[in-house]
This record gives C-alpha cells, structure tokens and sequence, in this order.
C-alpha cells in the first residue's frame, strides 16, 4: 500500500496484468523490499501478488541488474526505500 501509494498507482492496477513500466517497476521494488525486509518465501509473495513464484524470482534478479544499470530505476527505488523507512520509523 505504501509502495501504490508513493508511486501514485492503484492496488488493483499492482495486482492486475498489465505490463505497463510503471507497473512493472513496482511490482519489482515490492518483491525487493518484502525479500530484504522479511523472511517470506517467493511462493508467498506470489500468491499475495497473484503471481508465479518464478516471477517472483526473476523481478528481483531484474531489480538488482536495473539498479546496476539503469539510473531512472535507482531513482525511484530508492526514493520508495526513503519512504518505507520513514513509514516504518513512525509506526514503531
């Protein structure tokens, strides 16, 4: 909700199968997130996701090669991470 929320994108559209970059991209920095955070299987992930566990899998390995690579994506995961542990830092 936070993810939806700071990206500007409704959860139905999260969830839904549109392959939209935007989308796409929150989809990836969630199941990043939810990895480095939690301790929740990919298969859980996916089910909460309505998605595969292997694409699960393959959204995080993009995640980190975008991080690598791609400026734009940096940007905006970290700018999601930023939000999260403000988030996080006031509901404790």
């Amino acid at each position: 909700e936070v993810i939806c929320d700071t990206l500007h994108i409704t959860l139905q559209k999260f969830k839904g199968e549109k392959r939209l970059q935007r989308f796409v991209d929150a989809r990836r920095i969630t199941i990043k997130e939810i990895r480095t955070r939690t301790k929740i299987p990919y298969a859980e992930i996916g089910q909460l996701m309505n998605k595969h566990h292997a694409s699960m899998m393959y959204m995080e390995k993009t995640y980190d090669e975008l991080m690598s690579n791609h400026a734009p994506f940096r940007s905006k995961a970290n700018y999601v991470n930023r939000q999260l542990n403000e988030y996080y830092s006031h509901s404790n």
